[in-house]
């Protein structure tokens, strides 16, 4: 975790700015981190700042001193990252249409024929996992891959796992003639884009 090439969000600490950063250098006392000129305002050398990274399912964050800044690169003292308790991350209410399919196994043991894909909603996200509504059931400890409009030009493929499924009222979102399912999800590990995405899309929506 926090090595060479990875995402990983910045957030100031006296002021609660957030941006996002790439690490191109790491060793044992620091890390350089680049990050875009045109977002981020002017950083001193002294200022603290808090660094956080998803690491495979996990949620790690620390809290760091800036050594030196020249234009959109940044030095920082590495510090040992504490792991985060992700229920505690915020939640965001959403209405986000996805396409998605169930499995019985994991995704990437591929054990399973493809199945066709769904419809269903996103009604809220967070950093560990999303509630969704779909029209069947989803047992505890079924797998979803589930395909949602993050940003960009292509959707972004978020793998989960049901911990929760609870039948519910038809709404206006869902069609009348089918049951209608609440699905609690965690994530799971995501496919390369997963990570900055989900992340940007929260920011986004924590600055709205």
């Amino acid at each position: 975790m926090f090595d060479v090439e990875e995402f990983v969000e910045i957030t100031i600490c006296e002021s609660a700015f957030r941006c996002e950063g790439t690490i191109h250098m790491r060793n044992r006392n620091s890390l350089l981190i680049a990050c875009p000129a045109e977002t981020v305002p002017p950083l001193q050398p002294g200022m603290r700042l808090q660094l956080a990274q998803l690491f495979g399912a996990s949620f790690y964050q620390f809290e760091t001193t800036v050594l030196r800044c020249q234009k959109n690169y940044l030095v920082v003292e590495m510090q040992p990252p504490q792991l985060v308790d992700r229920r505690s991350a915020p939640r965001y209410a959403c209405t986000l249409s996805i396409s998605y399919t169930l499995q019985s196994s994991p995704p990437h043991t591929r054990s399973e024929p493809p199945a066709t894909p769904k419809e269903g909603l996103i009604r809220d996200i967070s950093l560990g996992g999303m509630s969704l509504l779909i029209g069947e059931r989803a047992p505890v400890g079924t797998h979803l891959i589930v395909e949602a409009m993050l940003g960009g030009e292509e959707p972004t493929v978020l793998l989960a796992e049901a911990l929760r499924c609870k039948p519910v009222e038809a709404t206006s979102e869902g069609s009348p003639d089918l049951p209608t399912y609440q699905i609690a999800c965690r994530f799971l590990h995501g496919t390369p884009d997963h990570e900055p995405r989900l992340r940007r899309y929260l920011m986004n929506r924590s600055a709205s």
